[in-house]
């Protein structure tokens, strides 16, 4: 009884233990970070501003209804004449029409804006996880830097005390040890900041951060870059202004005002009453829309002549890329290759060489020093390398 009590109570509390949280992933930290209600508020405001002039743009003016009443006073007796009137105009031309068209290739444009956008959000958050990631890892190298000072610095002391060192190397390795001590506290505050605004941007409370520096070779191939959202931006922009022209040349066509209204006259021994029609055209005398119609196209010409420059821009960019993803990646696995921790590391062999008297206090505080820094070039190089693939795949939509 008292052994399945025992047993009872511990299935209890772990029972009441909470969940162990997984490791925020890259993947997980973009899922978070997209789902933000800023952010999202912030992407559907573009739309919805898009939208509205989209929704306003080709309309028909408003009708106007007019109402008037003369009273005069005529020899033979008074005279009251009442006059209501409905007035449209009627746009014949179908500029109307072009500029609705137009306002759809604008809203088209804008959703292109927000594309891009929508990527440039994922590589923040990609670029802040890696930055967040690569500051843990600066901390840990930093970290068992100084605790190899610590033991060999302790172990120094002892040897003074015996009289099997001199104090020299006690002073030398307690400067390389305060050295080390500074290093670390700068690393674990940039560990701090980098942590704080990678949570500020995808929102929840810090975690563990799961991921790899050295990121995988780039996938081969030759995307359609006509697919990028720069590219498709001007080609709706270089549309909508074209349509813009085409509305504004026929907006020098005379426009058509129709008015129907009803009047009636009442005087002392009579009255009428009866239908009204009324129609008016526009002289296009001095306003022809000339200078809409050179704004629209010189605006087709810039964004055309903007969309060939981006396109060689992006290609160039994308082969520069892959260059350097290429070279960063190879002398990555070059340092990694002579990091190979255990027996074969100079750190260890140093290490031992010193215990045997083999080696000054100086020689071991260089292995020491150079395998330190072989280890953190590595880690500016991968990081370096993920940062480029981050650009790249940004670039290609992947």
């Amino acid at each position: 009884m008292k052994a399945s009590g025992f047993l009872l109570c511990v299935i209890a509390v772990l029972l009441t233990q909470p969940p162990a949280r997984a490791a925020l992933t890259e993947a997980s930290a973009i899922e978070r970070g997209m789902a933000q209600p800023r952010v999202r508020a912030l992407l559907e405001a573009r739309l919805e501003q898009a939208e509205g002039e989209r929704l306003t743009a080709g309309r028909w003016e408003n009708p106007e209804v007019e109402y008037s009443q003369e009273n005069l006073d005529l020899p033979s007796g008074r005279s009251e004449e009442t006059t209501w009137w409905l007035r449209q105009r009627l746009p014949l031309s179908g500029s109307k029409g072009l500029e609705r068209d137009a306002a759809g290739m604008a809203l088209e444009a804008a959703r292109a804006r927000v594309d891009l956008e929508r990527r440039q959000w994922r590589a923040r958050i990609r670029t802040r996880f890696h930055d967040a990631l690569a500051a843990r890892i600066r901390v840990e190298h930093l970290a068992d830097h100084h605790r190899r000072l610590q033991r060999v610095a302790t172990m120094i002391e002892q040897r003074v005390a015996r009289g099997d060192a001199a104090r020299y190397d006690s002073l030398r390795m307690g400067q390389e040890l305060a050295r080390a001590r500074s290093a670390l506290a700068e690393a674990r505050a940039r560990q701090q900041t980098e942590r704080a605004q990678l949570f500020a941007l995808i929102g929840g409370d810090p975690e563990t951060l799961d991921g790899a520096l050295l990121p995988p070779a780039a996938e081969r191939g030759d995307p359609d870059l006509e697919q990028h959202p720069q590219l498709q931006r001007l080609a709706a922009l270089g549309q909508s202004a074209s349509l813009h022209a085409r509305a504004a040349r026929r907006a020098a066509w005379p426009e058509v005002s129709l008015g129907i209204g009803r009047k009636t006259l009442d005087e002392d021994d009579y009255s009428a009453d009866g239908n009204a029609v009324a129609l008016s055209v526009e002289i296009p005398l001095f306003d022809r829309s000339q200078g809409e119609a050179g704004r629209a196209r010189g605006r087709v010409h810039e964004y055309v002549a903007d969309h060939a420059l981006t396109r060689t821009r992006l290609r160039a960019q994308r082969s520069a890329l892959q260059t350097t993803l290429a070279a960063q990646r190879e002398s990555a696995r070059g340092l990694r290759q002579v990091m190979t921790r255990g027996e074969g590391s100079l750190g260890d062999l140093a290490e031992s060489s010193y215990g045997a008297g083999e080696l000054g206090v100086m020689e071991l505080l260089d292995a020491w020093r150079t395998e330190l820094e072989t280890r953190l070039q590595y880690l500016d190089t991968a990081r370096a390398a993920r940062a480029t693939l981050i650009q790249l795949q940004n670039l290609e939509g992947q």
